[in-house]
């Protein structure tokens, strides 16, 4: 959970969730002024799910970790039928993710 260096007071957030070495879950918030920040992934083998919370009146830019095969789903939707999340990038191991405030489940494989 960070700040996006473009837009000062937590009114655009960065969530760039890393998993590494065994690590199968972990989770954080943060108490922003404009309100709490939630983020909470879990991996199960190739399985990952990733649980945001963006306060009102604030956007998110989400680097989900995903092969570039996978399909990515948000609250079991295809993200194309998201509302409120849109796919901006795509890279061979990382999709870039627009989030309006609200709450958003993605999974997809890794």
């Amino acid at each position: 959970i960070q700040p996006d260096p473009t837009s000062p007071g937590f009114k655009r957030i960065a969530i760039s969730p890393t998993p590494v070495g065994d690590l199968t879950w972990a989770e954080g918030s943060y108490d922003s002024i404009r309100g709490k920040i939630r983020v909470r992934w879990e991996r199960t083998g190739n399985n990952f799910v990733l649980l945001v919370e963006i306060p009102a009146n604030t956007t998110a830019t989400v680097r989900l970790p995903s092969a570039s095969s996978a399909e990515i789903t948000e609250s079991g939707l295809a993200l194309q039928n998201s509302q409120g999340a849109q796919l901006t990038d795509r890279s061979s191991n990382t999709a870039t993710i627009e989030i309006d405030s609200g709450k958003y489940r993605f999974e997809t494989s890794l």
